[in-house]
């Protein structure tokens, strides 16, 4: 989903890994009136999840018509980017710790998603380097269910780029709070909200450099090179 707040005219595209639950939950829904939008998960016929009700992208909320191109060009839209070195290492160990134990009675919305629950299992089969060359280097057998998502793959990228293309203003997580006042200035807000610790992930090894063996390092330099240059990110 977003977050849509039309009395502050701003909308918040919830990037995954970034404290948006705490963000949104926190501060955007209780005091700046803001709305879950979509307010529920958006399914095809097979009961299988198109637009998901937490991170859904702007690209989604106008194809899908929750949010017209008119309305999307008045509004504030920000997001928020993670170091993609760390980000994927919570990635891999949310599915082996937070998600795994969730597969043998999956609650909707796993049901939903298919292709998360079987992400979810490929990351328990896998060491983090087998884990990052097959699910964004491509190095996986094109009879695996996930080898229809090879093809769409581009070459270097945004780890974030759906929520980035068509913000006007990305926060960081490495500084989120300090990010957040300037969206509060943007909007009109002057009170110095402050963010809360919500929906904190299992905890892993503190330093995400840990998990990186040297092949792991140059797939993720190569595949996030963008986030590197375009956000000064670095190993």
């Amino acid at each position: 989903m977003a977050l849509i707040s039309r009395k502050y005219g701003c909308l918040f595209l919830m990037a995954p890994r970034t404290a948006c639950t705490a963000l949104g939950r926190g501060v955007l829904i209780p005091f700046l009136a803001a709305e879950w939008l979509p307010a529920e998960p958006i399914v095809d016929a097979r009961g299988e999840q198109i637009v998901d009700m937490k991170h859904s992208t702007l690209d989604q909320l106008v194809a899908h018509r929750l949010l017209d191109r008119e309305e999307a060009g008045r509004l504030f839209k920000f997001t928020t980017v993670r170091n993609p070195f760390d980000s994927l290492v919570s990635m891999y160990t949310n599915m082996r710790d937070k998600y795994r134990e969730r597969l043998a009675d999956p609650p909707d919305w796993m049901r939903r998603n298919p292709e998360f629950m079987d992400a979810t299992r490929r990351a328990n089969e896998m060491s983090f380097t087998e884990w990052l060359a097959e699910r964004f280097a491509g190095e996986r057998s094109w009879k695996h269910p996930w080898a229809r998502l090879v093809r769409r793959l581009p070459g270097p990228r945004h780890l974030y780029g759906e929520f980035i293309r068509g913000s006007d203003y990305v926060m960081r997580f490495e500084r989120l709070q300090e990010d957040f006042w300037t969206v509060l200035d943007r909007i009109g807000v002057a009170e110095r909200l402050e963010i809360p610790q919500l929906n904190v992930s299992p905890a892993r090894e503190r330093d995400y450099r840990s998990y990186y063996t040297d092949r792991a390092r140059r797939i993720a330099s190569y595949v996030f090179a963008p986030d590197l240059e375009r956000f000064g990110y670095r190993f």
